[in-house]
């Protein structure tokens, strides 16, 4: 549809009509496959409790940059150092509903963001005596999946200004039947992180380019149907 910066995308076209805002809140994927309500200007909802933070632009980027600060996990933070996730060779944070999974980038300025996040994930389900699951070609945290464990982490992004929260239930995807295990939905970035639709479930997110800035707040999003 194109709902991103540039020139000719459905946002820009729109101009005034939508007061330069749009809203979408995505249900739980495992509730069922509602299409999603995509609303514009005075139709988002006036919820109490948003969180603003601002978003830049990069050139030739015509992505929403989000400047993220630091991430922790069970409110533990990681404690990068300031311009993490700036300058260098990665783009930054953006966000982007088109993405599945999140991806933090291994190319960070000062420190491998993607590793020093993975290793605090280890470290956690590792204090519970879950059995690592080891999977050919891919990086994910994956362990094997104890039917009556429910110990997951959240994750917190803190950006500038505001505090992004992805609840535990959404970290991780369960796999498999006969042999189930378990990975975070983290994957490794080349270049670039990116908040994917997997971390943006439940959460009402609001693009306003009056003031350059996302907003978001929780919320149970199947019931947002009128």
């Amino acid at each position: 549809m194109g709902l991103d910066l540039a020139p000719d995308s459905l946002l820009i076209q729109l101009g005034d009509n939508i007061k330069g805002r749009f809203s979408y809140c995505m249900a739980p994927f495992s509730v069922g496959t509602d299409p999603l309500k995509l609303r514009f200007g005075d139709d988002i909802p006036s919820d109490t409790g948003v969180q603003t933070t601002p978003y830049t632009t990069v050139s030739n980027v015509n992505y929403y940059v989000l400047n993220l600060l630091d991430i922790s996990v069970n409110s533990i933070p990681l404690r990068f150092p300031a311009g993490t996730f700036q300058g260098g060779t990665t783009l930054g944070f953006i966000i982007d509903s088109g993405v599945p999974f999140t991806l933090i980038d291994e190319h960070t300025n000062k420190v491998n963001a993607y590793t020093a996040l993975t290793e605090a994930l280890q470290k956690h389900y590792d204090s519970f005596g879950l059995q690592r699951r080891v999977l050919p070609g891919n990086d994910q945290v994956c362990y094997e999946d104890n039917l009556d464990f429910d110990q997951h982490p959240s994750i917190t992004y803190h950006f500038e200004g505001a505090n992004y929260t992805v609840d535990s239930r959404f970290v991780i995807t369960i796999f498999g039947v006969s042999e189930s295990y378990f990975c975070v939905n983290v994957l490794k970035g080349n270049g670039v992180s990116i908040l994917g639709a997997n971390d943006q479930q439940n959460m009402r997110i609001i693009y306003d380019n009056n003031i350059n800035s996302i907003q978001f707040v929780p919320e149970e999003c199947e019931h947002d149907t009128a």
